[in-house]
């Protein structure tokens, strides 16, 4: 099976990837995620699309990474205002 992406559709995509990553292993001790072979797979075409300043290859984890500035375009924002909005309704 083949997906065809446009380019805001995958830069969309990194941040879906990204978000749900976060939301099923940020509570993990172990660092693991069980989405890890997923987004490895989507994370790979980031060169393909112009997007190698968002997610690089660290040859030491032998896997693509986020970088700061992907972090820096929002997807934080979308994470701090979550974190926000569940304190609220917690009364924290």
């Amino acid at each position: 099976m083949k997906i065809h992406f446009t380019k805001k559709e995958y830069r969309q995509l990194l941040d879906m990837v990204f978000l749900a990553d976060w939301v099923a292993s940020a509570h993990r001790e172990d660092d693991s995620s069980p989405y890890e072979t997923l987004r490895e797979k989507i994370y790979a075409h980031a060169k393909d699309f112009a997007f190698d300043d968002l997610i690089v290859y660290d040859k030491g984890m032998e896997q693509h990474c986020e970088t700061a500035r992907f972090e820096e375009q929002g997807v934080m924002r979308l994470i701090m205002e979550y974190e926000a909005d569940v304190a609220q309704r917690n009364g924290l």
